[in-house]
């Protein structure tokens, strides 16, 4: 006599894990027909930084703020939609817990630990020992060290003999006619010529928005953390910024100051050839 067994339902298969970020660059490049030293050519991305974004490998920018420029400029030239890409890999941010832990300190609390103690005591005590030690080696030094030899003070010297002044008609002449003239100050050295393409340094001071252009691509759109900066070579160069007064900004090695130039007309700073 067979058993039955009860019939299995048919297993429904586990559904396709997602393309990665990488993997979307790559396949819409390679729709496009394009090589990677195409793109460096229209992008002005590195070609490191170009198979690190198609390869995943987000730890080899410097900061999240060049992984939002060049993946932003990469996606704009593939015409792709950049934000859910961004979504994807942009660093995750931190709790209000983990901040709070990190404002409340190292926990100290170990060391009132039974274990920790007898260190603690064991250490005092030897701390003490050599400072008593160090101590009775200073007292013993300076009883070993010869007296000083005496000093005789110089003898008074012989009392001035007052010698008569002499009286004269003649009055004395004066040694000048007026006050010395100040020297003229050396006139300061013209500032060196630039040679281009020149090198732009942006560095923050205070963090804002930061949108850049250079030759008239755009090279950087997004928000610029104090403390990080932005190094490109070109021509000419448009900066539009949220607070110029919190950047300090350097071309050709020259120091630029933006709250000593005009603006134009909608707002952006033009630096380079004109």
């Amino acid at each position: 006599m067979s058993e039955k067994h009860p019939d299995k339902k048919p297993e429904t298969p586990a559904p396709a894990p997602a393309p990665s970020v990488g993997s979307i660059l790559r396949q819409r490049r390679q729709m496009r027909g394009q090589s990677l030293d195409a793109v460096h050519q229209a992008t002005r991305i590195p070609r490191g930084l170009l198979q690190a974004l198609e390869e995943d490998r987000h730890g080899d920018f410097a900061a999240p703020v060049y992984l939002h420029g060049f993946l932003k400029s990469y996606c704009d030239h593939l015409e792709l939609d950049y934000l859910p890409l961004w979504s994807r890999v942009a660093p995750a941010e931190r709790t209000a817990e983990e901040e709070a832990e990190d404002e409340a300190g190292p926990d100290f609390s170990r060391l009132a630990s039974p274990s920790v103690m007898p260190l603690m005591v064991l250490g005092g005590l030897l701390t003490v020992g050599i400072a008593a030690w160090g101590v009775s080696r200073l007292a013993a030094a300076k009883k070993a060290a010869p007296p000083a030899p005496e000093v005789l003070a110089p003898a008074a010297p012989a009392p001035a003999v007052a010698v008569p002044a002499v009286s004269t008609d003649t009055a004395a002449a004066p040694l000048g006619t007026g006050p010395e003239p100040a020297p003229v100050p050396a006139p300061p050295s013209p500032a060196p010529a630039l040679t281009y393409p020149a090198r732009l340094l942006i560095t923050a001071t205070a963090g804002g928005q930061v949108n850049l252009r250079r030759d008239g691509r755009l090279v950087f759109d997004g928000r610029l953390p104090p403390g990080k900066y932005l190094d490109w070579r070109g021509n000419s160069f448009v900066l539009h910024a949220s607070n110029p007064k919190g950047l300090r900004v350097e071309l050709g090695g020259q120091p630029v100051d933006l709250t000593a130039l005009k603006p134009e007309a909608d707002g952006s700073y033009r630096l380079g050839k004109k």
